[in-house]
């Protein structure tokens, strides 16, 4: 059956006299990859999921329920649950379905149909040549550990008591290569991947030589001594700070006292070189789309200008409680749950500096390759201390590898403390990043 047909039945079976406000939230997404190693297929893969979300909302209580596949027989099944779950829900005056949106949605492009009806077959020629190419890049290359290609295409249909029937298609494509590479008996792994809403906006000829080179400049790396130097941060590095910047500037982490950010807004911050955006319209972005999870219209907000906290991230239930409107950030992971705030494309806006000038100006530093327990950073005090490779820089100039080393510091003056933002941003999934500069940060080394 597909989501069309679903979505006609759906309505024929909706109670005419309806003592709730009801959404309801269908999903398909299929999925396929194919991994590639030593020379030949090692997995391929293809996968769909489908299923409906039904929300309820009597009196302020919310009640929700999800089955998994387009089976119409299991509609009143789950109507019912999410009925029975209001019962033991508390009632909150500002929870509800929102209104229709007043502002016009626009159309934003993130639906590739060479995607939609792409073969697998062609992309094994694809990773076979990019095995090749790496291999060739350096003779320390031992081994394509493995290469990866993945697609996938969406379909979403929201539909309320309130009126709206909105639907949404996207694509997405990724690619991916991790390798060995071996020295003087020190053996490295290196990898690299980049992910994209359009195959032609995929470049997958840089991966071997990123993935390559990451392997190579860890390899026969060593402590250096404590201290504060002078670090960069290489975009693909950065970008796991601002994905803890992300998750700290939605509001209901906000609301919940559970953010660096909170009681902060129109504050220094950060830098007056630090602007981020986050832009649910940019044009073919992975987290781009019409409307946001609960259908109001995605748009551009500007989190941070020149380092001043200028706005949170909103849906309609987190707007209400600050008395504002939503930002159309309402995200949805799956058909399994309910809204909340979420990012969309989460954008450090790159600067005027040239990496190689920035480089050439640092007498001792350390440039940041990789970075292990971002996971342990907590998002309340900005606090962190993390495991990190490298490699030095003296008097201009890559010197040598760096590993068993750690970075600690503070998020709040981390974000101060940035003196160099270049302008090579780097659009990692749906975070984007230049390479940063931060005037010190404590080394812990040998």
């Amino acid at each position: 059956m597909s989501i069309e047909q679903f979505c006609r039945l759906i309505k024929e079976k909706i109670p005419e006299s309806c003592p709730y406000e009801w959404e309801i939230f269908i999903a398909q997404r299929t999925h396929a990859a194919v991994v590639w190693a030593n020379g030949s297929v090692e997995e391929k893969k293809h996968a769909q999921s489908r299923g409906i979300g039904i929300r309820l909302v009597s009196n302020g209580r919310q009640g929700f329920a999800s089955s998994s596949g387009f089976d119409i027989n299991r509609f009143d099944e789950v109507w019912q649950a999410a009925a029975t779950a209001i019962r033991f829900m508390p009632a909150d005056p500002l929870r509800m379905v929102p209104e229709v949106s007043r502002i016009a949605a626009q159309d934003v492009m993130i639906f590739d149909p060479d995607i939609d009806r792409m073969d697998l077959r062609g992309r094994e020629e694809m990773l076979n040549e990019l095995e090749k190419k790496l291999l060739a890049f350096d003779t320390r290359i031992r081994k394509a550990y493995r290469l990866e290609w993945s697609q996938s295409t969406g379909i979403s249909v929201l539909m309320t008591s309130k009126g709206m029937e909105i639907s949404k298609r996207g694509t997405g494509c990724a690619a991916g290569i991790e390798c060995i590479a071996e020295d003087r008996g020190d053996t490295q792994v290196g990898g690299f991947g980049l992910s994209s809403r359009f195959i032609s906006d995929l470049k997958t000829d840089d991966l071997p030589a990123r993935s390559g080179q990451l392997a190579l400049d860890q390899l026969n790396g060593k402590p250096i001594n404590s201290g504060h130097l002078p670090v960069i941060f290489e975009p693909w590095v950065m970008v796991e700070f601002l994905g803890l910047i992300a998750s700290s500037v939605c509001a209901d982490s906000v609301q919940k006292g559970k953010s660096m950010f909170a009681g902060r807004l129109g504050q220094p911050v950060a830098s007056s070189q630090v602007s981020i955006t986050d832009n649910g319209i940019l044009p073919r972005g992975l987290g781009s789309a019409n409307v946001d999870g609960e259908g109001m219209p995605r748009q551009r907000t500007v989190i941070i200008e020149h380092g001043v906290l200028k706005a949170f991230l909103y849906d309609t239930y987190t707007a209400r409680k600050d008395k504002t409107h939503s930002t159309g950030n309402a995200t949805r992971a799956s058909f399994r749950g309910v809204p909340e705030p979420g990012y969309s494309n989460f954008i450090l806006e790159p600067g005027l500096l040239k990496r190689n000038s920035m480089i050439q100006n640092i007498t001792k530093g350390v440039r940041i390759i990789n970075i292990m327990g971002m996971h342990t950073a907590d998002p309340i005090s900005g606090d962190f201390s993390l495991g990190a490779v490298g490699t030095m820089i003296e008097n201009g100039r890559f010197t040598r590898p760096v590993k068993g080393i750690t970075i600690a510091g503070n998020l709040h003056q981390m974000l101060h403390d940035i003196v160099g933002i270049c302008d090579d941003a780097m659009m990692l999934g749906d975070i984007s990043s230049p390479t940063v500069m931060v005037n010190k940060l404590m080394i812990g080394g040998s």
